[in-house]
């Protein structure tokens, strides 16, 4: 039995303890249940990274591939967006002064 986690930004959720089940399809497609793409915060479009877990070869790891760097970035340089858009001004205006633009 494969448990399916996301390590995203919008919580854990554990598929196993959700009770939701789904079957492995000829050319190993599944559908993602509408509860599981919810609480991912995913709809049709958007693109998933699945990895394994190398500790725990039986869970797969779902990820949400941001369409943009600065999305992918939250948290990392700031509390909060604003943190994260003001550090991206500041190295922004790091290049013009570097160029002198």
């Amino acid at each position: 039995m494969f448990s399916l986690i996301n390590t995203g930004e919008v919580g854990q959720v554990d598929a196993q303890d959700r009770g939701t089940s789904v079957p492995l399809r000829p050319k190993n497609q599944i559908t993602l249940p509408a509860d599981i793409a919810k609480a991912l915060g995913v709809e049709p479009g958007d693109r998933l990274l699945f990895s394994v877990d190398p500790g725990n070869p039986e869970t797969a790891v779902v990820r949400r591939v941001r369409e943009s760097y600065l999305g992918a970035l939250a948290g990392a340089y700031g509390a909060d967006h604003n943190d994260l858009l003001e550090y991206v001004r500041t190295e922004q205006q790091g290049w013009r002064d570097n160029l002198g633009v």
